[in-house]
């Protein structure tokens, strides 16, 4: 989704509510924190990271970080968390704008973080039992065509005895 998209869902649900800030430095600061409220709750897989050197929010599974997501700087930027929790996103940010809706955005956000969480555990669970292990160097990848696909890429070649925690 881009920024531009995460607005305009936004301005849908505040309709008949508070409006959305016309200030970008303000909507900017909203979506920041909502990134961070992410970032501290779910295994975003798009924001580990094996780079010390990036902003880190917190350690990740099996020696990775959790890293700061990047705020977008044009309309048309994608935004930098996985396409699954960007609706977890909106409703994060529209509980800081609404007037009275503010427990109805965060339940919605919460399940769907807890949709997302219980995914990606079962996905990694399952990758442990199959003697699979990710690293911070083992990517991990999620279709970005909305199917919820995940699947682990490495970028080094994989050798027999080698062991990926």
């Amino acid at each position: 989704m881009t920024y531009k998209g995460l607005q305009n869902i936004l301005k849908i649900m505040l309709i008949g509510d508070n409006v959305i800030p016309q200030n970008p430095e303000i909507l900017l600061s909203a979506l920041e924190m909502a990134y961070i409220e992410i970032a501290n709750q779910c295994t975003a897989l798009k924001l580990l990271t094996a780079n010390q050197g990036e902003q880190i929010i917190r350690e990740g599974l099996s020696g990775s970080y959790v890293r700061m997501p990047t705020l977008p700087k044009l309309d048309t930027d994608e935004l930098d968390i996985d396409s699954e929790l960007a609706p977890a996103v909106a409703r994060i940010m529209a509980s800081y704008i609404t007037k009275d809706k503010i427990q109805q955005h965060l339940t919605i956000a919460e399940r769907i973080m807890g949709q997302y969480e219980s995914k990606v555990r079962g996905f990694i669970l399952s990758q442990e039992q199959r003697g699979v292990y990710a690293t911070a160097a083992t990517a991990v990848v999620i279709s970005s065509d909305g199917s919820g696909t995940i699947a682990l890429a490495t970028t080094d070649t994989v050798v027999e005895g080698d062991i990926y925690a």
